[in-house]
């Protein structure tokens, strides 16, 4: 009796192979999409996940360029450009890669405050850069050189120290996620500097508090 089911269940199976070999490939292909979209999931939230990691550790470790000094590098004269070195430092955690720099120079009696439109009116441009500045390391942009000379009656005015000589600009960089910051500066020479070297007005310039010209991102 075995014998004969066995017979049966053979002679059905080799009438139905092609059915149920198509049956199988469909349940193995359902299984298989299954697995897919599963592992397609886990691999999104993976990487959701690494990207969240990412950005808050470039928000909390992020580059920060400083101002670190202006000098005044040649002796101030009439009729000639006023020339700078601007130095600057990534006191930040990680890389900057800097964009761009402006810088302008402001002229005005000492009592005066400084106008609220300085960069917006100077039409110099920018200087495109693309420098990768690593954290803790100082940059150099020597001879920075503005636009239009001093004349003859911001020339005596220096000197005698009525009025005070402004630079200020700013630095365009971004961060490791590839975000614009902005580092923006307003130094000046002062009156104690011109009396020190009252012969060649030459030297640092110091930080002027000003919040419309004065700040980091």
């Amino acid at each position: 009796m075995l014998t004969a089911i066995s017979m049966c269940v053979l002679n059905w199976l080799e009438t139905y192979s092609g059915a149920i070999t198509a049956v199988a490939t469909i349940f193995i292909g359902l299984f298989t999409f299954t697995l897919w979209r599963s592992t397609k999931k886990l691999w999104n939230a993976t990487n959701s996940a690494v990207a969240l990691a990412r950005s808050e550790f470039n928000a909390s470790h992020r580059p920060k360029i400083r101002v670190k000094h202006v000098w005044l590098k040649k002796p101030i004269e009439e009729l000639l450009p006023v020339i700078i070195d601007l130095v600057i430092v990534n006191t930040g955690d990680t890389p900057a890669i800097v964009t761009a720099l402006r810088h302008a120079i402001h002229i005005m009696n000492r009592h005066n405050s400084l106008p609220a439109r300085i960069m917006e009116d100077d039409n110099q441009g920018p200087i495109k850069r693309k420098d990768t500045l690593e954290p803790g390391i100082t940059l150099v942009y020597p001879d920075l050189t503005y636009q239009r000379n001093i004349n003859h009656e911001e020339f005596p005015r220096i000197r005698s120290e009525s009025s005070n000589l402004y630079v200020v600009g700013d630095i365009e960089y971004l961060d490791g996620e590839g975000r614009p910051r902005k580092t923006a500066f307003c130094r000046k020479f002062t009156s104690s500097q011109l009396r020190t070297n009252a012969q060649s007005l030459i030297g640092q310039f110091v930080i002027e508090h000003n919040r419309d010209y004065e700040y980091q991102d």
